[in-house]
């Protein structure tokens, strides 16, 4: 089955109005996550997760969504599958990810900058990211981010407790 951009919407709509009546809302996260997993694969599971994290973000207004860094964020955690989580505290992981999602987030505001929005876009983004992770360019921002982010990351290791996503 796959899941156009009408019943997306829709399913959407339903989760709001289902978290608006009071049921946990990790619940039908999760649901309505293995369901479009299910149903349409990886770039729809992205979408979501992305347009989640987005509301959450807008909602609490810790960081703008249409700026560089929100972009970043919500295309990296949107990239990043749930079994991955237990990543998080590896240096190289979160910064080959961190990459991709600050290249992806270039692409993402030249889509903004030129109106388009519509769900081809996102083939379209995904072959661009695919390609331009092969160059030299990407390589040499990969050295600097992991530069910057891996002490980060160790610190996030030593902190938090990542137990539940790695099963040790």
């Amino acid at each position: 089955m796959k899941v156009n951009k009408k019943t997306y919407e829709k399913l959407l709509e339903e989760a709001q109005r289902l978290i608006d009546q009071g049921y946990d809302e990790k619940i039908i996260a999760e649901g309505l996550f293995d369901f479009l997993s299910s149903a349409g694969g990886s770039a729809v599971t992205q979408t979501i997760k992305g347009q989640l994290i987005k509301f959450v973000f807008d909602k609490l207004g810790i960081v703008d969504t249409k700026g560089f860094l929100g972009l970043a964020i919500i295309n990296f955690f949107s990239n990043v599958e749930f079994k991955d989580y237990g990543r998080l505290t590896e240096c190289k992981f979160v910064s080959e990810q961190l990459t991709k999602a600050i290249l992806e987030t270039f692409v993402d505001k030249l889509r903004i900058s030129a109106g388009m929005d519509d769900i081809l876009f996102v083939g379209i983004k995904e072959f661009i990211t695919e390609a331009g992770s092969n160059t030299e360019a990407f390589k040499t921002l990969l050295k600097y981010v992991s530069t910057f982010i891996c002490p980060i990351v160790n610190q996030i290791a030593d902190t938090f407790d990542f137990s539940a996503f790695t099963g040790k």
